[in-house]
């Protein structure tokens, strides 16, 4: 037997959008003595939450986990181990707990709260680290321009919620800053809430309503908090599916890096995409996540919405699409389409940004954002080749 390799600082290894892969034995696929692997992406940390399956900070993750998968190891593109995989995020699309499906949101238990455990049991000398060996260094650089997109661009992630409505009553988006001025873009549902109102005869019933005047929360990584200013709603297209917001106020410190739109024309089907929002977290208590798939399809049938392989999940609906160049190719619309002809009911579908601009091209507010950026041209980059080759 082979001891496996541990980072001697794991903690180093867990950032946001590092590259994992998942082996086990899902579905009982690997009794003939190979373990199936799956790939994806570190989404976020999670802090420990009640009624949660452990009492230790958890590594989110959109590698595929499945029933025979707990307990495998989460492994880096180095062979090292980062953890442990615990649960996964399921939905159900009854309402009677039936056709539960997976939804891109996997946890693991990282090797730091391992080794704690491990030096309890058997003491500190004997839960040290291997040495590890260096990957490919291809797939190091691929790792690096990922790595370097998310620490660019996450923390333009944002949180909609309407001003002066609290509790269950009040809904909840997620955005994407897209300009040094303060704009952010959102789904239609951006500022939503139940409002109670009395109909004659009828007693109280709750409509849905909008709010123009919203709140908006930015994810502040040096203090490891959000931070909320005011914002107003200065375009809103319900049937686009999208809301464009002006922050009032600017955070101290500074607004994070924008997201610049790019161009929904310019993709095709198998190209990387990064979606990214708050997802899973209604109280707004840990940092954004982000997951990675490719272009699914781009379907023309349905006013050219774009669907993707990237776990969509509640919460990330208003968040952007992202292409590897790190441009905004569009907003999150919805994690599930249950029409019954849609061929693409299990995969995430975004508003393409061509379509949210053309709405706004006589909104005054938004001429900022209608000179975007072009997709560079084939230039040998690992990136473009990862692209090119899926």
């Amino acid at each position: 037997l082979r001891p496996v390799r541990v980072p001697a600082r794991a903690a180093d290894r867990l950032d946001v959008g590092t590259w994992v892969s998942s082996t086990g034995n899902p579905f009982m696929l690997a009794l003939d003595g190979r373990p199936a692997a799956t790939l994806g992406i570190i989404s976020t940390m999670r802090p420990p939450r009640r009624g949660g399956f452990t009492k230790v900070p958890t590594v989110q993750h959109d590698a595929e986990v499945n029933p025979g998968n707990s307990g495998g190891p989460l492994w880096n593109l180095r062979g090292e181990l980062l953890g442990v995989n615990g649960s996964i995020a399921t939905r159900t699309l009854d309402e009677d707990g039936g056709g539960a499906y997976y939804t891109g949101a996997s946890f693991a238990i990282p090797i730091p709260a391992i080794r704690t455990f491990l030096a309890s049991v058997l003491g500190p000398e004997r839960s040290g680290a291997a040495p590890a060996a260096a990957g490919a260094q291809g797939l190091k650089t691929i790792q690096g321009e990922y790595r370097g997109v998310i620490g660019r661009l996450m923390h333009s992630s944002v949180v909609c919620v309407p001003r002066g409505v609290e509790g269950p009553s009040g809904g909840r988006s997620s955005g994407v800053i897209v300009h040094p001025r303060g704009l952010v873009l959102s789904d239609g549902d951006a500022g939503f809430y139940w409002r109670r109102v009395r109909v004659r005869g009828r007693g109280v019933r709750s409509e849905k309503a909008w709010k123009n005047d919203v709140d908006i929360r930015i994810w502040q990584p040096e203090r490891k908090r959000w931070t909320t200013v005011r914002g107003r709603v200065v375009h809103r297209d319900r049937d686009v599916d999208t809301t464009l917001i002006q922050l009032l106020q600017i955070p101290v410190g500074g607004l994070p890096q924008h997201v610049p739109p790019g161009r929904s024309s310019e993709l095709r089907v198998g190209d990387q995409t990064l979606a990214m929002g708050s997802a899973y977290d209604p109280r707004t208590q840990g940092p954004p996540s982000v997951t990675t798939g490719i272009v699914s399809e781009i379907d023309p049938v349905r006013d050219g919405f774009l669907y993707t392989s990237a776990g969509v999940n509640p919460g990330v609906n208003g968040g952007a699409l992202v292409d590897i160049e790190g441009r905004l190719v569009g907003t999150i619309s919805t994690y599930v389409d249950a029409e019954p002809d849609n061929p693409y009911g299990f995969l995430g579908k975004a508003v393409p940004i061509d379509r949210i601009l053309r709405s706004m091209q006589n909104v005054p507010a938004a001429r900022p954002l209608m000179t975007r950026a072009r997709r560079p041209a084939a230039n040998g980059s690992p990136a473009r080749a990862l692209a090119d080759a899926t």
